[in-house]
């Protein structure tokens, strides 16, 4: 299995499937979000990660960051953040405290289509909270990385059309065992 850093155990969980990097960025299928796909990046040797992502019905998006250092953050809380692109000007979210696999993170459980084509676009992210910078992160590889997410979304909906819920069917759905992939009829 790819093996990022000790700190992005997210992207390299059993309920983790690869599917391509590009530079900085990762992009994996998660099949606890219902076989939706993300991309991942990590900054100052691993200290922080930007995830943006596929929600599990797949019609929108969430954007969550993390920092080792953000020990305070209290899972479930919210938190009122402004985050920036470039200068597109600001977007105001409640992000909610998670837990990221032992990393202190802000969760935005929804963010719009205009959001993600600034993402794509911008050079550079603030993000700011009680009107004060917490994080700047480079974007460099966003717009491949947005163009990558996007053909793992098809690729996910073309197998999942195929065979339903279960990726892992294959084959003919009439067989006797669904669980071997290109198992004979019985």
């Amino acid at each position: 299995m790819f093996v990022l850093s000790v700190n992005a155990q997210d992207a390299n969980s059993d309920e983790i499937i690869e599917y391509d990097t590009i530079g900085n960025w990762i992009i994996r299928v998660d099949t606890t979000l219902s076989f939706r796909c993300f991309a991942f990046a990590t900054y100052g040797g691993d200290n922080t990660f930007l995830r943006f992502g596929a929600n599990s019905g797949g019609e929108d998006f969430y954007f969550t960051v993390g920092d080792t250092r953000w020990r305070s953050i209290e899972e479930g809380t919210s938190y009122p953040i402004e985050i920036e692109l470039d200068d597109y000007g600001p977007w105001n979210a409640d992000a909610i405290g998670v837990d990221f696999n032992g990393i202190n993170a802000l969760w935005v459980s929804s963010v719009d289509q205009q959001f993600l084509m600034e993402l794509a676009k911008a050079e550079g992210l603030a993000v700011r909270y009680n009107d004060s910078d917490i994080l700047n992160l480079n974007l460099m590889g966003s717009a491949k990385a947005l163009s990558r997410l996007a053909d793992c979304e098809r690729d996910v909906d073309s197998v999942l059309s195929e065979t339903g819920l279960d990726p892992f069917a294959g084959g003919n759905k009439a067989q006797s065992d669904p669980f071997a992939v290109g198992g004979r009829n019985d």
